[in-house]
Protein backbone atom coordinates (compact mmCIF):
# COMPACT_ATOMS: atom_id res chain seq x y z
CA UNK A 1 0.00 0.00 0.00
CA UNK A 2 1.06 3.58 -0.51
CA UNK A 3 2.33 5.45 2.52
CA UNK A 4 0.08 8.51 2.69
CA UNK A 5 0.19 10.85 5.69
CA UNK A 6 -3.23 10.95 7.33
CA UNK A 7 -4.53 14.52 7.28
CA UNK A 8 -6.52 16.01 10.13
CA UNK A 9 -10.07 16.22 8.75
CA UNK A 10 -12.21 15.98 11.87
CA UNK A 11 -14.87 18.68 11.91
CA UNK A 12 -14.14 19.91 8.38
CA UNK A 13 -16.70 20.26 5.62
CA UNK A 14 -16.74 18.01 2.58
CA UNK A 15 -14.80 20.43 0.39
CA UNK A 16 -12.00 20.95 2.93
CA UNK A 17 -11.77 17.21 3.66
CA UNK A 18 -11.29 16.58 -0.05
CA UNK A 19 -8.70 19.34 -0.28
CA UNK A 20 -6.70 17.92 2.64
CA UNK A 21 -6.85 14.41 1.16
CA UNK A 22 -5.56 15.65 -2.20
CA UNK A 23 -2.78 17.60 -0.47
CA UNK A 24 -1.77 14.44 1.43
CA UNK A 25 -1.63 12.44 -1.81
CA UNK A 26 0.44 15.13 -3.53
CA UNK A 27 2.87 15.13 -0.59
CA UNK A 28 3.66 11.42 -1.12
CA UNK A 29 5.70 12.05 -4.26
CA UNK A 30 5.56 10.37 -7.66
CA UNK A 31 5.84 6.76 -6.48
CA UNK A 32 3.12 7.20 -3.85
CA UNK A 33 0.79 8.89 -6.33
CA UNK A 34 1.38 6.15 -8.89
CA UNK A 35 0.42 3.48 -6.34
CA UNK A 36 -2.67 5.40 -5.27
CA UNK A 37 -3.76 5.90 -8.88
CA UNK A 38 -3.26 2.18 -9.58
CA UNK A 39 -5.33 1.24 -6.51
CA UNK A 40 -8.08 3.68 -7.46
CA UNK A 41 -8.08 2.39 -11.05
CA UNK A 42 -8.57 -1.19 -9.90
CA UNK A 43 -11.40 -0.21 -7.56
CA UNK A 44 -13.15 1.92 -10.19
CA UNK A 45 -12.79 -0.71 -12.93
CA UNK A 46 -14.60 -3.22 -10.73
CA UNK A 47 -17.21 -0.75 -9.42
CA UNK A 48 -18.16 0.18 -13.00
CA UNK A 49 -19.56 -3.34 -13.42
CA UNK A 50 -22.32 -2.57 -10.88
CA UNK A 51 -24.43 -5.67 -10.21
CA UNK A 52 -21.83 -7.89 -11.83
CA UNK A 53 -19.28 -6.52 -9.36
CA UNK A 54 -21.62 -7.31 -6.46
CA UNK A 55 -22.08 -10.91 -7.68
CA UNK A 56 -18.37 -11.36 -8.29
CA UNK A 57 -17.44 -10.00 -4.86
CA UNK A 58 -19.88 -12.38 -3.21
CA UNK A 59 -18.53 -15.30 -5.26
CA UNK A 60 -14.91 -14.70 -4.24
CA UNK A 61 -15.91 -14.00 -0.61
CA UNK A 62 -17.83 -17.26 -0.29
CA UNK A 63 -16.94 -19.03 2.94
CA UNK A 64 -15.58 -15.85 4.55
CA UNK A 65 -18.24 -14.46 6.92
CA UNK A 66 -16.09 -11.43 7.76
CA UNK A 67 -15.99 -10.39 4.10
CA UNK A 68 -19.66 -11.12 3.51
CA UNK A 69 -20.47 -8.87 6.48
CA UNK A 70 -18.46 -6.08 4.85
CA UNK A 71 -20.34 -6.59 1.58
CA UNK A 72 -23.66 -6.15 3.41
CA UNK A 73 -22.59 -2.78 4.85
CA UNK A 74 -24.73 0.21 3.85
CA UNK A 75 -21.90 2.11 2.14
CA UNK A 76 -20.87 2.83 -1.45
CA UNK A 77 -19.72 -0.08 -3.61
CA UNK A 78 -16.29 1.52 -3.96
CA UNK A 79 -15.91 1.61 -0.16
CA UNK A 80 -16.92 -2.04 0.13
CA UNK A 81 -14.42 -2.99 -2.58
CA UNK A 82 -11.68 -1.13 -0.71
CA UNK A 83 -12.59 -2.91 2.54
CA UNK A 84 -12.35 -6.30 0.82
CA UNK A 85 -9.07 -5.35 -0.82
CA UNK A 86 -7.55 -4.25 2.48
CA UNK A 87 -8.34 -7.66 3.97
CA UNK A 88 -7.27 -9.79 0.98
CA UNK A 89 -5.94 -8.02 -2.10
CA UNK A 90 -5.90 -11.15 -4.27
CA UNK A 91 -9.68 -11.40 -3.95
CA UNK A 92 -10.06 -8.08 -5.77
CA UNK A 93 -8.21 -9.48 -8.79
CA UNK A 94 -10.44 -12.54 -8.78
CA UNK A 95 -13.60 -10.47 -8.40
CA UNK A 96 -12.61 -8.13 -11.22
CA UNK A 97 -11.86 -11.07 -13.53
CA UNK A 98 -15.17 -12.72 -12.67
CA UNK A 99 -17.13 -9.50 -13.21
CA UNK A 100 -15.49 -8.95 -16.59
CA UNK A 101 -16.34 -12.51 -17.66
CA UNK A 102 -19.92 -12.54 -16.40
CA UNK A 103 -22.54 -12.68 -19.15
CA UNK A 104 -26.05 -13.90 -19.94
CA UNK A 105 -26.53 -17.23 -21.70
CA UNK A 106 -29.80 -19.07 -21.94
CA UNK A 107 -31.55 -16.69 -19.54
CA UNK A 108 -28.98 -17.29 -16.78
CA UNK A 109 -25.79 -15.62 -15.67
CA UNK A 110 -22.66 -17.57 -16.56
CA UNK A 111 -18.96 -17.03 -16.08
CA UNK A 112 -16.84 -17.46 -19.17
CA UNK A 113 -14.00 -18.79 -16.97
CA UNK A 114 -13.31 -19.77 -13.39
CA UNK A 115 -10.73 -18.46 -10.95
CA UNK A 116 -8.60 -21.10 -9.23
CA UNK A 117 -8.46 -20.67 -5.48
Amino acid sequence: MAKVPVPEIHGLGRRLRKKRAVEAVVATGDLGRARIEAMAGQIVSLAEKGDHAERALRAVSEGRPDLLKDLDADIALEDRILMIWQKDSKLLDGARNLAMGLHWRGGKLHYSFQIAR
